[in-house]
């Protein structure tokens, strides 16, 4: 699981308002603590207002975390401890994880040139203790708790 996170995958981070309305946002550089409590992952700044405000508002966050190759996913929701600038090191996480995240699709047929276009760089890091684990992969044990 932990390759899955920290890999070139696909991340969608969601977050919810008090009166339920989602929102979602690209995540990159997904990264496990040593201790395997908490995620960090980090999301474009310019996309991140409503989602940064729900994490302020009640802190309550998922992440999916998907091998664009096997479909292999793994849902994390958990709740928020930290919200914050990238610190020294994270930047070679996030572009790490950007550049493999490229390569797999441009392998795939997407135009690389395309792929860059989905991020920015300014980023927010987004920290969360996991709560509950999820198997996402399409099938029958898709919503199964890991």
């Amino acid at each position: 699981m932990r390759a899955l996170i920290e890999g070139p995958s696909s991340i969608l981070v969601g977050t919810r308002s008090a009166e339920l309305v989602p929102n979602a946002m690209r995540g990159w550089g997904g990264r496990v603590s040593d201790d395997r409590n908490a995620i960090e992952v980090f999301v474009d700044r310019p996309a991140a207002a409503t989602g940064v405000s729900n994490l302020h508002d009640n802190g309550r966050v998922t992440a999916c975390f998907t091998d664009i190759t096997t479909n292999r996913s793994v849902q994390v929701k958990g709740r928020c401890v930290e919200v914050g600038d990238p610190q020294a090191g994270d930047w070679d996480v996030i572009d790490g994880q950007r550049q493999g995240f490229t390569e797999i699709c441009g392998m795939l047929g997407f135009p690389r040139h395309m792929i860059r276009n989905m991020w920015s760089t300014q980023v927010v890091k987004i920290r969360f203790i996991a709560e509950q684990v999820f198997n996402q992969t399409p099938g029958p044990e898709a919503g199964k708790a890991l």
